[in-house]
């Protein structure tokens, strides 16, 4: 879970943008942190401020939520899809959403090392 989007708290990653505090990441915070709370109560992430009603995941109806912005609006929406690990690390390295300086911090500090992270630890000759 990226943290910025739980709480106001600053980060060392977040500390030289105000990407954070745009009207569309602040939107996706409101969505984000009401269908986690929704999740943990009831295992159903679906909640007055999704635009569309998720259907439980199955092997044969893939859905998932997407959570995005842009820095003016939150684009929240349903999508069925066979994402590779190869395809993540292609948008990850194609992103410029934030200053270089960020993503190289969030990419060897935050998430490196972790259950998900050997290719990407490799890629970028993170040190575990």
């Amino acid at each position: 879970i990226f943290l910025p989007f739980l709480t106001d708290q600053p980060y060392p990653y977040t500390a030289n943008t105000d990407v954070f505090a745009k009207p569309g990441p602040q939107e996706l915070s409101d969505i984000f942190i009401a269908s986690l709370a929704s999740f943990i109560r009831t295992g159903d992430p679906n909640n007055e401020l999704l635009p569309e009603k998720w259907q439980a995941w199955t092997p044969e109806n893939r859905a998932e939520i997407v959570f995005d912005a842009d820095t003016e609006k939150a684009n929240v929406y349903l999508h069925s899809d066979d994402t590779s690990y190869d395809g993540i690390l292609n948008e990850l390295e194609a992103d410029n959403s934030i200053n270089a300086d960020s993503k190289n911090y969030i990419i060897k500090n935050i998430l490196n090392g972790r259950w998900f992270s050997g290719g990407l630890d490799a890629k970028y000759h993170n040190e575990n």
